[in-house]
């Protein structure tokens, strides 16, 4: 096997193996050269030592990206490594094995300190969400490498995570706020910089922060949420997302909470949507317990790894 990093002109050979990988829901659809151009290598944060290729007589079997976290959306933290995306051609898991210890190599020699997978900890979400974004609720528990690759290359389950989703395709009658509650729809900006989503990552959707707040302007309870727009492009499905879902503890259990949320659903439905979905951790059974008030059901689990550094000598040699 050949072991290098991204060079201009294996952007073909990235999209066959893409475009191979098992699908579902959060995960991005197929896509062409142009548009892994677009949302990958022609960003201006992208470093292509982190984009690691193997190949196999030639022909392209796996690669990894490996990149930082970002607390502004903007710049990356290298203390914060995080690998962001793994692709397998079936049966070559060698191949995977080798793909992720270079990219853990390459986070080491930068600087990280702290090196997770598949994490998506708002808000220092993880580098590459331009393509990447539609599926980092974690690793999908179907992935026919993924728990044994993780083993093989020193990294252990940090956390589960639950991926749920709602159909939209009956008419939502929202229950009313709470007396004193004022519900505001706005723009979304990064707490941090400032900044709107376009304008951090260079995310094409528009982004969208749903909020019940008393009579002082103070938010009480709130909802980010958009429309998965390239996804639907591809598909058809009319797919929307939220998170950051949260609420104070005063107002939870008066139904204020779920109502925000179906409004939220009656917003997106009017706009063509027709299905949610949202990842959750698998432990926190009272947030489960809300979406399925709000009408989610639970769709498949997820996982994100950490590094186990008592074996930090094996991915290093």
């Amino acid at each position: 096997m050949q072991l290098r990093p991204f060079r201009q002109g294996d952007e073909d050979e990235l999209v066959r193996l893409w475009n191979q990988r098992m699908t579902g829901c959060f995960a991005t659809p197929p896509i062409t050269p142009e548009i892994f151009l677009r949302d990958v290598t022609g960003k201006h944060y992208f470093d292509p030592e982190g984009l690691v290729l193997v190949f196999d007589s030639g022909r392209l079997v796996a690669f990894v990206h490996a990149g930082f976290k970002s607390k502004d959306w903007i710049t990356p933290d290298p203390r914060q490594g995080t690998i962001s995306m793994l692709v397998v051609e079936k049966h070559h898991i060698e191949a995977g094995v080798v793909a992720i210890r270079q990219g853990i190599r390459y986070l080491l020699r930068c600087g990280a300190r702290q090196i997770e997978a598949f994490t998506i900890d708002f808000p220092h979400t993880p580098f590459y969400n331009g393509l990447y974004g539609g599926e980092k609720a974690g690793m999908d528990e179907d992935h026919p490498l993924g728990l044994a690759l993780m083993k093989r290359t020193c990294f252990q389950p940090a956390s589960g995570g639950v991926i749920m989703t709602c159909d939209l395709d009956c008419a939502i009658h929202p229950a009313p706020p709470l007396d004193g509650l004022d519900l505001r729809v706005e723009e979304w900006q990064s707490p941090i910089a400032g900044l709107k989503a376009a304008d951090c990552y260079g995310i094409p959707e528009r982004v969208r922060r749903a909020r019940l707040v008393d009579a002082n302007g103070v938010e009480k309870a709130g909802i980010t949420f958009w429309h998965l727009d390239r996804y639907n492009q591809a598909t058809g499905d009319r797919l929307a997302v939220v998170s950051h879902v949260g609420s104070v503890e005063s107002i939870r259990g008066s139904g204020a909470p779920v109502a925000l949320q179906r409004e939220v659903h009656r917003i997106l439905s009017g706009e063509g949507a027709r299905r949610m979905a949202l990842g959750t951790g698998g432990a926190n059974g009272r947030a489960v317990s809300f979406y399925r008030k709000a009408g989610y059901r639970v769709l498949r689990n997820a996982w994100t790894f950490y590094l186990d550094w008592n074996a930090y000598d094996e991915v290093t040699r």
